[in-house]
């Protein structure tokens, strides 16, 4: 039987064909139904392979159609992961009906160090007590967010409403595949309240108004703790 090694190259969200000049086999024009014989992964370096076999839903033994959603579903099940930054399947070889897959990851880099700037030793120390970044672990968008929106609480229920973080990612060129995160804060001035007014309130004085409003430090948004 003659052997032909092809190269199917699929990107999400776009899907990318590479095939020899003189064989159309593998177009969309002429989608073929093979038998998964073998499946391997490339490109990780920390993550089980197995497990990530598992994720696509493939499996040693399925029929698939390629080209077809057999192979892009597979890669938006690992894209919706949000931990690669490049997801490509592969065909290395075809053997009549056989066919033998490679997934391609890239993983996201992985935290070497977390720094605050602009604050002081014992607000980093509170900082990172309060976002627990692991080193080693990888960099996601959601990750980022969130920690943004935690430093931001954490100042504003000290009065600094007008808080602002840059979150700055250099790579290491210690580690591989690693990043320094760098959290410049900005705290800005404390906001104070000088006076508070009521307007179309008839049935209850203002004094009495202001007295009930004092309770309002219990609540996270606490700008009053600084009221004059």
């Amino acid at each position: 039987m003659m052997f032909r090694k092809l190269i199917l190259l699929f990107a999400f969200p776009c899907i990318v064909t590479a095939l020899s000049a003189q064989d159309s086999l593998l177009s969309y024009n002429n989608s073929v139904k093979y038998c998964i014989k073998g499946i391997t992964v490339s490109g990780i370096k920390y993550l089980d392979p197995a497990v990530l076999i598992s994720v696509s839903g493939l499996s040693v033994g399925d029929t698939v159609t390629v080209p077809g959603d057999d192979i892009t579903k597979p890669i938006r099940k690992l894209w919706n992961q949000g931990l690669f930054t490049d997801v490509k399947f592969s065909v290395t070889k075809i053997e009549g009906s056989d066919i033998y897959l490679n997934i391609y990851l890239q993983e996201r880099p992985r935290i070497s160090s977390v720094t605050f700037s602009g604050v002081r030793k014992s607000q980093s120390d509170d900082l990172k007590e309060l976002l627990k970044l692991r080193v080693g672990g990888q960099i996601t968008e959601s990750i980022l967010e969130n920690s943004e929106r935690l430093i931001k609480k954490h100042f504003r229920e000290k009065g600094y409403l007008n808080t602002q973080v840059d979150i700055i990612q250099k790579n290491d060129t210690v580690i591989a595949n690693g990043v320094k995160l760098i959290f410049d804060i900005k705290k800005n001035d404390k906001v104070k309240i000088s006076d508070i007014t009521f307007e179309g309130t008839k049935a209850f004085k203002a004094s009495k108004l202001r007295r009930k409003m004092k309770k309002t430090h219990r609540r996270d948004f606490n700008i009053f703790k600084s009221s004059k």
